[in-house]
């Protein structure tokens, strides 16, 4: 009993793994195996922390906008610092960070006045709670802007935090990024378009957004293959483990070394079984009702 209860955890495990896989729960992007419209895209050389300011006169100070970048992994989080500097930065999880600064030339003095967590990737986040099917990306593919072009530009739609807004309600935030394919850009920084109506929209123009089409062998590979290929794997893992498991405890060899090995010996007599009750059910069921007196 004891052994049928660790083979039924593996199990347990192994179905979440997978469901996990097919999207059911929010999961962080990988940027280094992004598939969308046939097409994969690795951008994980984008892996790093982008600072991009804008400056303008708001008498009697300048006002400074700083957003920090990161499509692929969370903004760096220090959890020992002390209240203070937390508050005057985004929250750990973070993606795209905005952080707005007055600066008075005057007295020297500079106030921080709003600190926006644009897009985060943190499943557990309270503040985060998206109208998109509780996702934390979504990934598209543009239209082509030439004829002569492989594919169109790599949208992804990157959630962040509900803010308060007009009439006190929250207001989802969100990134989107278009990354544009261009091989001459080696380090070009993203450009930041607008943020209006909640929504920070941002241009990347990079070699990295430039995508390779996904063979047709691959592409062929349907939901219900997958899935059994996925039977398949945990078959063979069930097998492995569990002979394992035998071994290391029973020091079982041979056919002893099956996991179940009666429950397999008795599937023959299972089978006969069911395909007999189900002739007799088929064979059953083409009466008329009625019995001979």
């Amino acid at each position: 009993m004891r052994k049928s209860k660790s083979y039924l955890a593996v199990f347990i495990i192994l179905i979440n793994a997978f469901s996990q896989s097919l999207g059911v729960t929010a999961t962080p992007l990988n940027c280094s195996d992004i598939e969308v419209s046939g097409m994969r895209f690795n951008i994980a050389a984008l892996d790093q922390v982008l600072n991009i300011n804008k400056t303008t006169d708001s008498p009697p100070t300048k006002k400074n906008i700083t957003y920090f970048i990161n499509p692929c992994s969370p903004l760096p989080y220090d959890d020992k610092a002390d209240e203070e500097t937390k508050l005057s930065k985004c929250h750990d999880g973070t993606l795209i960070c905005e952080i707005t600064t007055h600066w008075n030339p005057r007295t020297g003095i500079t106030l921080i006045t709003s600190v926006i967590p644009v897009a985060v990737n943190s499943t557990n986040d309270d503040n985060k709670d998206n109208d998109d099917n509780n996702q934390d990306f979504i990934v598209e593919l543009g239209p082509k802007a030439n004829v002569d072009d492989i594919h169109g530009p790599l949208i992804i739609t990157l959630y962040g935090d509900k803010i308060n807004g007009a009439n006190d309600e929250k207001q989802q935030q969100k990134a989107n990024i278009t990354f544009i394919c261009d091989p001459d850009q080696k380090n070009e920084n993203p450009n930041v378009i607008s943020y209006k109506d909640n929504t920070l929209q941002i241009e990347w123009k990079t070699e990295h957004a430039c995508g390779v089409r996904i063979p047709e062998v691959y592409k062929g590979l349907g939901g219900f293959t997958k899935f059994l290929i996925f039977i398949f794997m945990v078959l063979a893992l069930y097998l492995i483990i569990g002979a394992g498991y035998n071994y290391q405890v029973y020091r079982s060899q041979g056919w002893d070394l099956l996991p179940n090995r009666d429950f397999w010996r008795d599937v023959p007599y299972m089978a006969s079984d069911l395909t007999k009750n189900l002739y007799n059910t088929v064979r059953g069921g083409g009466n008329s009702g009625y019995a001979r007196v």
